[in-house]
């Protein structure tokens, strides 16, 4: 069942890039993202194998998706907690960036190296404009992998912490997202 939601999501995601041709465009199903709170108290963090990505190099656009409730915790009532309290994520069913490469993406060259990304970063149903940092990986003149970190505050997202629990809960979370991509193929 994961796999079709997968694939539907990223013919969704294709759809959106109004891709031109195949060979521009680069897909990931099994994006890592983590989610790190750093607090005096109690250091929270949660991982998903669930993000999904386009590249459409030519359009120098990408998108990354990803299910709020694929993030897995260590204690289940913890997950509980993000899930229905802070995430909402009946409501707000996943969190999506969508945005374009501040520089043309040069193929030719391989190697890693870095860039930024400026688009719309939108968690929770609020979307804000963001330019994020990361790295990408070209071998044989395809992008194989990126990589990315950056934080995100809870309250520009609509992300309430009761004032209880502020000495567990950072305002700040740091993502980090671990994408290998593939040329798309018809």
């Amino acid at each position: 069942m994961k796999i079709i939601t997968k694939f539907f999501s990223l013919l969704g995601l294709l759809i959106l890039s109004n891709a031109v041709s195949a060979q521009s465009i680069y897909s990931s199903y099994n994006g890592s993202v983590i989610f790190y709170s750093y607090a005096p108290f109690e250091n929270i963090n949660a991982v998903s194998e669930n993000g999904v990505s386009v590249i459409n190099v030519n359009k120098n656009e990408v998108i990354f998706e990803m299910q709020i409730r694929s993030f897995v915790f260590d204690m289940a009532l913890m997950q509980e907690h993000f899930n229905e309290i802070y995430m909402e994520s009946n409501r707000f069913p996943k969190a999506q960036f969508r945005g374009s490469f501040d520089e043309p993406l040069n193929l030719s060259i391989d190697g890693e190296f870095g860039f930024s990304v400026t688009g719309k970063l939108e968690i929770k149903g609020v979307s804000r404009v963001r330019t994020i940092p990361g790295s990408i990986t070209i071998k044989d003149g395809k992008i194989t992998r990126i990589q990315s970190a950056f934080t995100v505050n809870c309250k520009m997202h609509n992300i309430k912490i009761p004032k209880i629990y502020s000495t567990k809960i950072s305002e700040n979370i740091e993502i980090v997202i671990d994408a290998s991509y593939v040329l798309y193929a018809n």
